[in-house]
């Protein structure tokens, strides 16, 4: 029914800044509302996340210290991963996803009505790094570069990274690996010729005879974003 349903005004007004982290929290016309206890209207939501990381830490706090109860919403968060969480929002499995960007950008590609309404990472954070032994860019050529999963933010910086070097991505392949630490692994085992990997990863990477080969820690890039259905 009607009444039943979380108009966009409802969606928006869950953008909540959440402490210094600065969360934005928002829910699309899938949740539901309900009466608490003291007479209020409460917004039931689902909000989906892809990594369990200081990035996702907002969403935590918020739920934990009862910041969305405070403004009417009652959140529950279910993990999904990053490339499918936008079109789990458009199936209505969740109301918002807070993750990658590129999720978005995937999704909009593809047709998908989705919209970003709040970001909080302005610049990149990877370091692209090469294994031990591969001193110059040209040495890629031919090997694997391991990244978390196609169409995620790894996939999009190491192509960044690439064109900055000067190097073909088809030249090369493009190993879905998973995790940081299994991406780092991959990397210092001479499994893959390069990675993206974040500090302090990257420096003990570095300090393990890895070259890095790009900084992109100074490049604008959004990172992490609020999902919804459009």
């Amino acid at each position: 029914m009607i009444e039943d349903a979380v108009s966009r005004r409802a969606l928006l007004r869950g953008g909540l800044v959440m402490g210094a982290a600065g969360l934005v929290a928002a829910c699309s016309s899938g949740g539901s509302s309900s009466g608490s206890a003291d007479g209020a209207s409460v917004t039931n939501m689902t909000a989906g996340w892809s990594t369990a990381s200081g990035g996702t830490g907002p969403l935590w706090i918020g739920v934990e210290q009862g910041i969305f109860k405070k403004y009417g919403l009652n959140v529950s968060p279910v993990e999904s991963g990053s490339t499918a969480s936008a079109t789990a929002v458009v199936a209505g499995k969740s109301q918002v996803y807070y993750g990658e960007a590129t999720s978005a950008f995937q999704a909009v590609t593809q047709g998908q009505p989705v919209e970003i309404v709040a970001t909080f990472r302005d610049y990149n954070f990877f370091y692209f790094l090469g294994a031990p032994g591969i001193t110059s860019p040209k040495q890629l050529a031919g090997k694997s570069i391991a990244i978390s999963s196609v169409g995620d933010s790894t996939d999009l910086s190491t192509r960044n990274a690439l064109q900055q070097l000067g190097v073909n991505v088809s030249d090369v392949t493009l190993l879905a690996t998973g995790t940081s630490s299994a991406r780092e692994a991959a990397l210092l085992s001479g499994k893959v010729a390069a990675t993206l990997l974040t500090n302090p990863s990257a420096s003990q990477a570095a300090a393990k005879g890895c070259k890095i080969f790009v900084d992109q820690t100074k490049q604008l890039f959004i990172g992490s974003a609020v999902v919804i259905d459009a």
